[in-house]
């Protein structure tokens, strides 16, 4: 959450050794503040990495889908078929 890979500042997946876990926390209970950034890393292995950043925090729930609202370069193919 302080935008360092592998910092003791994060979340992680269900399946890494030690928590904080995502899918056992709330977005409310991140704190989060507009103009925050933060890192995503997907995939250890391939370590793909994106930049987070807060645009705007609703006091009202939100019954929308998340949407992407800007991107940058050609997206890898995430699992390519060995044969």
């Amino acid at each position: 959450m302080d935008g360092k890979a592998y910092s003791r500042k994060c979340y992680n997946a269900p399946e890494c050794e030690s928590g904080p876990y995502a899918t056992e926390t709330e977005i409310d209970d991140l704190d989060l503040f507009v103009g925050q950034r933060f890192l995503y890393l997907y995939d250890f292995g391939d370590e793909w990495r994106f930049e987070i950043t807060v645009r705007e925090i609703r006091d009202e729930p939100y019954e929308g889908e998340p949407k992407v609202i800007a991107r940058e370069g050609e997206p890898p193919e995430p699992y390519p078929r060995y044969e």
